[in-house]
């Protein structure tokens, strides 16, 4: 037996990112940046763990003995939390939301406390929860580096997409169903003026794990 899945799209409280006051202590980044406190980065990365470890057992428990499973995960390269690959899809949603704020269709309080609830772990992360939840052997894992399409704009739109897929209702709950439109229009262009300044690469960690 083989089940497949994404776990790509895991999103996961943090109340550990805000003071007593309910306050972002991650202030003026909606994710881990350059300047975010040594305590998000800690904070992402314990949830994840907790996060996949449940992921794991639960999904392990509707595998017969040996039944295999395949997951994609969206992730990043090495052990520095800060990936340009990943890093830049929330960059982009942050300054989309600043070009709502400077026309009034977005307070920037509710920018300052929103995250975007996502982890992109490193292979070494991923293969360390794998064997310390202990139900699933990890029998492959491939990196794969996600190819931009010829048509810069059409590439654009399908990030845009996929980012407002993972977002979406998150979004609706803190600002409002309204923004999305006009919100995902921005960022489809920005992205599209950005990868013809720069050539980005997402990569995706594809894993083969079977139940023992």
């Amino acid at each position: 037996m083989t089940r497949q899945g994404s776990g790509s799209l895991l999103k996961f409280a943090s109340w550990s990112l805000y003071d007593e006051q309910g306050r972002s202590i991650n202030k003026e980044s909606i994710y881990i940046s350059e300047s975010s406190p040594e305590v998000v980065p800690q904070a992402y990365c314990k949830q994840f763990q907790e996060d996949f470890s449940l992921f794991l057992r639960s999904r392990s428990e509707e595998l017969v003995e040996g039944g295999r499973m395949v997951l994609i995960l969206l992730g990043r390269r090495g052990k520095k939390h800060v990936d340009r690959g990943i890093s830049v899809l929330w960059d982009i949603l942050s300054r989309s939301l600043a070009i709502l704020v400077s026309q009034g269709e977005v307070e920037q309080e509710k920018v300052d406390s929103y995250e975007v609830h996502f982890y992109a772990p490193s292979c070494e992360e991923i293969e360390e929860e794998v064997r310390k939840e202990g139900s699933l052997k990890l029998e492959r894992v491939e990196m794969c580096e996600l190819e931009k399409s010829e048509q810069s704009m059409d590439y654009s739109t399908k990030v845009a997409m996929a980012i407002r897929a993972i977002q979406e209702s998150m979004i609706s709950n803190h600002f409002g169903e309204r923004i999305l439109d006009s919100l995902f229009e921005n960022y489809a262009r920005l992205v599209h003026e950005e990868m013809i300044k720069e050539d980005i690469k997402h990569i995706t960690f594809v894993l083969v794990l079977r139940k023992i």
